[in-house]
Formats: structure tokens, sequence, C-alpha cells
């Protein structure tokens, strides 16, 4: 396809924003909490395939992670790909969009290269804080571990 990286020109769109209020309305409600989840998860990704250049596709794919990583629709990579979309749409996201990706990649898909990229990625964006503090030692947990490794005994 084209290039994809590019940012389609963003406003807001009624329908759009309709589909993401009631998605949030679903995503709120906890019993039954897998059907709310499949409504929800069902609207935001209405709203990704209808309205590619409405004002809320960064929170869309954002809101999208954490339905996939919820115990009810496990699906760690659709949650990667879309906390990925967050970023790509809104390159100044204040979500812990970075974060997810390097958690997810770190604890649930053991792939310590690909947490350490992701976790310097989350130091690059960070502003002060928790998350960053957070990042920023796990991060170097991971380099030592990997030194270890390569350095043997």
């Amino acid at each position: 396809g084209g290039g994809g990286g590019e940012r389609p020109a963003v406003r807001s769109i009624p329908e759009a924003d309709a589909l993401f209020a009631e998605a949030e309305d679903f995503r709120g409600r906890m019993v039954p909490r897998y059907a709310n989840l499949k409504e929800a998860l069902e609207r935001y990704q209405r709203l990704l395939l209808l309205h590619p250049e409405s004002d809320k596709v960064d929170d869309a794919a954002y809101w999208i992670g954490p339905i996939y990583e919820s115990r009810y629709l496990t699906h760690h990579q659709k949650a990667i790909d879309h906390y990925r979309r967050c970023v790509t749409w809104n390159p100044d996201t204040t979500t812990d969009a970075r974060y997810r990706i390097a958690y997810i990649l770190d604890y649930s898909l053991h792939d310590p290269a690909a947490a350490m990229e992701a976790y310097r990625e989350v130091l690059e964006h960070a502003p002060a804080g928790e998350l960053r503090d957070t990042a920023e030692r796990r991060l170097q947990a991971l380099e030592r571990q990997h030194a270890d490794a390569a350095g043997g005994e």
C-alpha cells in the first residue's frame, strides 16, 4: 500500500465521536465484562475502519490495546499493533502506549531484545515521572542480564 506513515488530516466527525462515546460506555461497564469489552472493541474498530480521518483514531487504537491485553481476549501481538498505531497517529500521545508495548514484549512475549528497544523508546518520549523511572530501571536490569549472558563467567 502507500507509505501509511503520514497522518491523515484529523478533524472531529460526529459519527466517529458517537462511536467513541458508545465504546467508552461499554468499556466502563463491568458486568458482563466479556460481552461489554466485545461491544467496545467492535465500536473502536468500526471507528478506525470508517473514520480514519477522525481526531479520535489514536485514542481508539490505544483503548483497543487493553482489551486485547485482558484475560477475556488475550492477543498480545494485536495489543502491540494497536498501541503502535496510537503512537504513529499521535507521536505526542500522553498515553502510556509506548510503555505498554515494552511491557508486553518484556513480560508477556519474553523478547528481551525487542523489549530493550521499546524501553529506550519510552525514555526518548516519556516525561519525568513514575513511568519513566520504571522503564529506566527495567531497561538497566535487562541490559545487565544481556551483558551477563553475553559475557559468560
